[in-house]
């Protein structure tokens, strides 16, 4: 089992570093001319492909491992450096210096990326030791803000025509549910439509709803405000939209 060289980018861009001896295994002989023979340096990388964003989040469990090797399968020594960049990330590969392998050596490196250092969403991720390159994609995925709104709608499918009505009574009915059934809070706004009427869904300001938590609207529509026949209504709560008919029907028409 190799002993990793150990670091773990932080917000700060540094690198929290332990057990940076060398960490190699030898197997071949190195070249006592140091100067004729083939330089063939070998890149492997072993990394997350995802990692769940956390704003709060413990070093070493809410990372993204990526695991280095580079080999010298050559046989003369040779003198590498290289970087690992990810996002606002430029660390030097091995150390801050060139290091020597010698034929048929592997050193090794680690870096945990703490997902909180990077927005959700993918990642573009570069390693580089000499002339050869290794390239990838980290997704992190926003599960700590993911939302998972319910939207529910009971709406009175007619109502009689009357020009002198009586509030409470000669009124179509809408009640409305909004649940947040995920595990963070999330912000509401939406809107009520029907006919020349908009009003803000919950509020005229965004609510707030946290997990579990559900709010309720009522809308009486007096059918005088609406000419009888079909009125098509939308009720939105941010991605969540809800549409149906009601029908006004004409019963004072002689």
């Amino acid at each position: 089992m190799p002993n990793w060289h150990r670091r773990t980018v932080l917000a700060t861009g540094a690198a929290l570093s332990t057990g940076l001896g060398l960490a190699s295994s030898v197997t071949g002989e190195s070249n006592d001319d140091g100067i004729k023979g083939e330089r063939d340096l070998e890149l492997s990388v072993t990394a997350s492909e995802s990692v769940p964003y956390k704003e709060i989040a413990e070093p070493g469990e809410d990372t993204a491992d990526f695991y280095i090797e580079v080999t010298n399968h050559g046989d003369e020594s040779v003198l590498v450096e290289g970087s690992f960049k990810i996002g606002r990330f430029d660390e030097p590969l091995l150390s801050a210096s060139p290091v020597e392998l010698v034929p048929g050596e592997t050193d090794t490196a680690y870096f945990g990326i703490m997902s909180r250092d990077l927005s959700p969403g993918d990642h573009e991720w570069t390693v580089t030791a000499n002339d050869e390159t290794e390239t990838g994609t980290l997704t992190v995925t926003d599960t700590e803000g993911e939302h998972d709104l319910e939207l529910s709608v009971t709406a009175s499918e007619s109502v009689p025509y009357k020009e002198i009505a009586e509030p409470g009574e000669d009124t179509a009915d809408f009640y409305i549910e909004v649940t947040n059934c995920g595990d963070a809070s999330v912000s509401v706004e939406g809107r009520f439509k029907i006919g020349r009427i908009d009003e803000p869904l919950l509020s005229a300001s965004p609510v707030e709803l946290v997990p579990g938590e559900t709010d309720t609207a009522y809308f009486g529509i007096m059918s005088r405000d609406l000419s009888p026949g079909d009125h098509e209504w939308t009720v939105t709560a941010n991605d969540e939209t809800e549409t149906g008919t009601l029908t006004v029907t004409d019963d004072e028409e002689c």
